[in-house]
């Protein structure tokens, strides 16, 4: 398992005893947390845990991901930030026997739930991820748009679904378990540079396979309300314009003709008006949500922060970010 952390102690209690509740040999469960610089508790309560701490000097999730998963010993690799916890404690379990049933299969992705309580902003986040990734990747709800090509019943503990190399495959982010394995012995040389979201990309574009299972989701603990999603906005934005080496969409462009070709039609979206407020109600008929309805605000927000960062960076001016999303 490993944990990015950065003044993460109001969260890292419930994530890391949420791995530990697993039914699960505790002792094939490695977990390292790569802390930021963390100023607060979070390495004080990641102790009481049996966990493996290293420093990340660049202090954002990106690095910190790369730096857990070349010190992994294990033959799996969890991603899961400290703002998240397993909702079902046969979750490690059936993901450790969904893998070893299909040897093809070198990821899986899972769902993102909000707890009751949690802001509605929150809802938005996990379904949407932003405004410009909704747009990419058409992404009206995870399941909506990730897993409706040739399904494959493999067992009753995940499904398998596959991915032509002309369609967009699933974001793996902080929410895959990946082969280590596998990508030790075909990919050992990107696995030295690529941080896991680029991995990914290159794993499942191998076969086109990703392994996913409706009954498994994660409870995300965000205390996001709308002046904070804002700065995420922001946050995604200036790693995407000026650290793209850092951002997991820019790099993944790169080596993506299909990503590289639809982030030049955003502003176009944007401009149209229409298209986001029409995107604002779909998706609040599909989720039943009226949170929804604030899509356009979003993607006009992230319009104009992309102008204003692409601006200073021809004026050679930078902005950096100090902390993940604010």
């Amino acid at each position: 398992v490993v944990m990015p952390t950065y003044n993460s102690e109001l969260t890292i209690e419930k994530s890391l005893s949420s791995i530990r509740s697993q039914n699960f040999e505790q002792s094939q469960i490695e977990i390292i947390v790569v802390d930021g610089g963390s100023a607060d508790r979070t390495l004080e309560i990641a102790n009481r845990y049996n966990v493996m701490i290293l420093d990340n000097p660049e202090r954002l999730p990106e690095p910190a991901k790369l730096i857990g998963m070349k010190a992994a010993k294990g033959h799996y690799l969890f991603l899961f930030d400290s703002d998240q916890i397993i909702a079902n404690k046969d979750f490690l379990s059936r993901k450790m026997s969904y893998m070893q049933s299909n040897c093809d299969v070198h990821g899986i992705i899972y769902d993102l739930a909000v707890e009751d309580g949690y802001n509605p902003i929150c809802v938005y986040m996990n379904e949407a991820g932003d405004p410009f990734s909704c747009f990419i990747y058409r992404r009206w709800g995870r399941t909506a748009y990730n897993y409706r090509r040739n399904i494959q019943n493999r067992s009753d503990i995940g499904n398998t679904y596959f991915f032509s190399n002309s369609d967009l495959i699933p974001i793996g982010d902080s929410n895959t378990v990946m082969d280590l394995d596998y990508i030790r012995s075909k990919h050992s040389q990107e696995a030295e540079t690529y941080e896991p979201a680029v991995l990914w990309d290159i794993v499942i574009r191998d076969n086109g396979l990703v392994g996913w299972s409706e009954k498994d989701f994660v409870y995300h603990l965000s205390a996001c309300d709308f002046k904070t999603y804002l700065k995420k906005l922001k946050f995604r934005v200036v790693n995407n314009i000026h650290d793209v080496k850092g951002s997991g969409y820019s790099f993944r462009a790169q080596n993506d003709k299909v990503l590289n070709r639809r982030k030049y039609l955003y502003p176009f979206y944007c401009i149209s008006i229409v298209l986001p407020v029409f995107d604002g109600i779909r998706m609040s008929v599909l989720h039943k949500n009226m949170v929804f309805m604030l899509h356009p605000i979003f993607a006009w927000y992230v319009m104009l922060e992309i102008v204003i960062q692409y601006i200073k960076k021809l004026v050679g001016a930078r902005s950096t970010n100090t902390s993940y999303g604010k």
